[in-house]
């Protein structure tokens, strides 16, 4: 099968690499992330305009891996491409943060909040109302521009915000803060429905050990499927049907705080999930691309699933990331760890030019990013201890940055989420 993966920032290279395994003819067009997987023998790199419309039209189905290009894909759809796109009104519900919070205001699940048009007109609201409050920028903005407060009256949120107004401004949204467990659902939409299974994530956002320094979207996650009958699904995935049907196919993830009193939506993924997908895909059984093909045509009843309960990612990376202004160019050519062909289907690389038949990882130097280790088991313990193990026994060459505690306390969370009736298997 001919598979186009059109990139936004080299995203989906890890897909690309995924397809290429699975003996797919791959053509990768990399946007902003040039020298992405540039040098791996079996996926032709797509260089100018007059190539890219050629590999679109030689395509058995395109993949768009980021908003942003909402517009192609849903010309694409309207022309009867197979293609997997959020669509225009992917992009809307992503990139605007307020459209989305009006959807979940009728939906009946969105928390305080409110709309601005700068971001020092937050600050001075906070200033004059207090209390405790989440900013986050309209846009496909960086995670660094996003922030909790941390004290009750938001004067750290209002230093924040008022250091990041010198630079730049911008319209945003403040939502109250809401305390609870946050639980990120998914399902896939194939232009007409919903095919199951549905699946919920718990990311660990924090750089560090302990949920400490900067929030990098995500360090790791642990993943699992659940049904329709779930109270998350039914009360926000399902009612969207009529608002994706014909302009939408893939996946749609709301990123949700349950507690005691409720759902409470923050956000809408209207793509890919990193690395959620990562650790979907070994959740999924089969040949990945394959199953995005019949989706895309609708041809699919339902994604054939593995069996095991939980999948889960450890993301890696190298200094200077994520400070990734300066210096990454000095990391390319570098080789940070040797992954043996046997690991290859756990591996998912990043910002990587060439993986070489011994199994050295060469990177690209875009970000920093080295990859992810991924593993699924019956437990999160089991899930834990097979990721960790991948990484210590490939030979790393270079000192790797990962988390050691991605899975700590996954458990307890699962608990609590399972006592508010969010369906949740043995942990």
């Amino acid at each position: 099968m001919r598979v186009l993966i059109w990139s936004r920032f080299g995203d989906a290279s890890f897909l690309a690499w995924r397809a290429h395994l699975d003996g797919h003819e791959v053509e990768f067009f990399p946007g902003k992330a040039d020298g992405v997987l540039s040098e791996i023998d079996g996926i032709e790199i797509v260089q100018g305009r007059g190539n890219l419309n050629r590999a679109v039209a030689n395509s058995d189905i395109v993949i768009f891996d980021m908003v942003g290009l909402g517009s192609i894909g849903s010309r694409l759809m309207e022309f009867g491409k197979p293609v997997i796109t959020g669509g225009e009104i992917g992009d809307e519900l992503e990139l605007n943060r307020l459209k989305a919070m009006k959807l979940f205001e009728k939906l009946g699940i969105a928390p305080k909040y409110r709309g601005f048009r700068s971001y020092r007109d937050a600050a001075q609201f906070v200033t004059r109302n207090g209390g405790r409050w989440v900013f986050k920028p309209l846009g496909n903005k960086a995670t660094t521009h996003t922030y909790v407060a941390m004290l009750p009256d938001s004067s750290d949120l209002v230093r924040f915000v008022s250091r990041w107004a010198e630079k730049e401004d911008g319209p945003c949204v403040l939502q109250e803060f809401v305390d609870g467990v946050e639980v990120s659902t998914e399902g896939w939409f194939d232009g007409e429905k919903f095919v199951p299974p549905f699946n919920h994530t718990i990311e660990r956002k924090r750089f560090m050990e302990g949920d400490k320094g900067p929030n990098t979207g995500a360090m790791g996650n642990i993943v699992w499927f659940c049904s329709e009958e779930d109270p998350i699904v039914r009360k926000v995935l399902l009612p969207l049907a009529d608002l994706l049907r014909g302009k939408y196919c893939g996946p749609i993830d709301v990123n949700c705080i349950v507690n005691s009193s409720g759902i409470y939506g923050l956000e809408f993924t209207c793509r890919f999930g990193y690395p959620a997908l990562q650790a979907l895909l070994e959740m999924v059984g089969g040949d990945f691309v394959e199953h995005l093909k019949l989706f895309s045509v609708r041809a699919l009843k339902k994604f054939r699933v593995r069996n095991a309960s939980f999948g889960g990612a450890v993301r890696m990376s190298l200094p200077p990331w994520p400070v990734t202004q300066v210096g990454v160019k000095e990391l390319k050519g570098v080789v940070p760890v040797v992954v043996p062909k046997e690991g290859w289907k756990h591996f998912h690389p990043a910002d990587v030019s060439d993986i070489k038949d011994n199994g050295e990882v060469v990177m690209a130097g875009v970000d920093g990013v080295v990859g992810e280790s991924s593993a699924r088991g019956s437990t999160v313990r089991e899930v834990a201890r097979r990721v960790y193990r991948q990484i210590n026994s490939w030979r790393a060459t270079m000192d790797l940055q990962y988390r050691g505690d991605i899975f700590n306390g996954i458990v307890d969370k699962l608990e609590e989420l399972n006592s508010l009736g969010v369906e949740v298997p043995n942990a």
